[in-house]
Parts: structure tokens; sequence; C-alpha cells
């Protein structure tokens, strides 16, 4: 294993995250998560020095954002965000590698436009109401580069059986509108954003809310997952186009 400078969360907030307490299997898929992302940028012919500035967003408490420690070239700049009060705290004290500010759960953000080279949102689609899905693409779209990166896993193919189980209806809205939100108990009982919004979306709806974008590599779970950044999530590639 990869000797990292950042310390491992305590349980509480890697619960919060992953939905267990295990911190050995946190923090032994740190490296290997960002290792499962630069595979998939390598295979659209991308490689870590391609990127000078990337977001990590819905950083949580810093799995992955931990794991780019010593990879990215001299200049670049790595930045996180988050929901989350008390993970951005965490991320703040002790990923020193990273600049991490808390978000909202709806746009905007206080980066500037065309900042980013690469914006990775790993398990962050997956939580989202149907407004929010709208809203953080239009996002991604002003604070990217043309020519930029964006990167997001969604609950796809391998999960057409888990919302079978779920909701017989939920399945029917995801063949007729592309996308299905799943609330785990009562939505007063949570908050949005939280792992009991459970979001269920196809390929056709995705491309279609990445308006201004080209989509340029599809990695459907149920082929290539397991893998440590995304488990067995569909993740999509999609590339700024210039002029929109």
């Amino acid at each position: 294993m990869v000797d990292l400078s950042t310390p491992i969360p305590p349980s509480d907030l890697v619960l919060l995250v992953n939905g267990h307490e295990n911190r050995e299997l946190f923090a032994t898929s740190r490296r290997p998560a960002v290792e499962a992302i630069l595979g998939m940028l390598a295979e659209v012919g991308l490689g870590i020095s391609d990127f000078g500035s990337i977001l990590d967003f819905g950083c949580g408490c810093g799995r992955i954002l931990a794991g780019w420690e010593g990879l990215l070239r001299t200049d670049a700049q790595l930045f996180g965000c988050d929901i989350n009060e008390r993970l951005v705290e965490f991320c703040v004290e002790h990923v020193r590698h990273a600049i991490v500010h808390q978000s909202s759960f709806m746009p905007p953000l206080s980066y500037r436009d065309e900042q980013f080279d690469l914006i990775y949102a790993i398990s962050v689609y997956t939580h989202m109401t149907l407004p929010a899905m709208l809203q953080w693409t239009g996002e991604f779209a002003r604070i990217i580069k043309p020519g930029g990166v964006v990167l997001v896993s969604t609950s796809g193919s391998r999960y057409a059986k888990a919302l079978a189980d779920l909701s017989k209806e939920g399945s029917r809205a995801l063949l007729e509108r592309g996308y299905y939100v799943h609330v785990h108990g009562t939505v007063q009982g949570t908050f949005r954003g939280s792992n009991n919004y459970a979001t269920f979306t196809t390929s056709g709806f995705m491309k279609r809310i990445f308006c201004g974008f080209e989509l340029i590599a599809v990695f459907p779970g149920i082929s290539h997952g397991p893998n440590h950044a995304v488990s067995e999530q569909d993740v999509y590639l999609f590339r700024r186009l210039a002029g929109y």
C-alpha cells in the first residue's frame, strides 16, 4: 500500500460517506481509486499531465482527494467541494495538497468560469434530485474549460435488478423518463443529497442533460466493475464543446 500523509477519517465519517465503518478498506482504496480514474481517462488518450486544474465534486472526507498525493504535476491545483460541513472540515485540516470548500445543495460554486481541466463526480449523481442534476450539469458547463473533461458515475446498468426489487413503479418510471429517484424512509427524515436518496439513470438521459458536451466514453458497471473508484456504477466521460 502507498504511504499517504492524509490520516484515515474516524469511522463515523467513513460511514457517512461510504455506508460502512471499515477504515482499513477506506484507506487501502484511496490510491487505487485514483488509479481507476486515470485508467478510464487513459482509454481516451488522456494522462495526468493533461490536467492542471482538477475538481473533486462531492469529495466527502477526501477518500479520492487523498489518493492524488504525489501524482499531480508540480503546477497543478486540486480542489474539492462537498455540502457536508464536517466532511469539509476534515479535508481542510488533513488533505493538505487540496483546496476544499463547502458548497450548497444547488449551484453556483465559487469557482470562476472555465477554471477546470477535469471535474469528476463519483457517487454524487446517484443521490441527486432531478432539479439538482439539471442545474449541476449546467454549472459544470460554466466552470469547465472548452475541451475539458467531466467524469460522472451513476447507478445504471448494474442496478436495474436492485431498482426492480425496490419499486416496480420506479422501474417503469426509469424506462419512461430515463431517471428515477427513490427515497429510503421519508423526505422529512433525511436531507437532500443524503445516501437515503437513491437515483437511477439511463444512458439516454445522461446524454440529454449534458448539453454542450460530447460523450467520449461509457464504462458500464455491469462489464467494467467493480473498481475502487465507483464499484459497479456506470461511468460517463464528457468533453466540453467549444462555442456553447
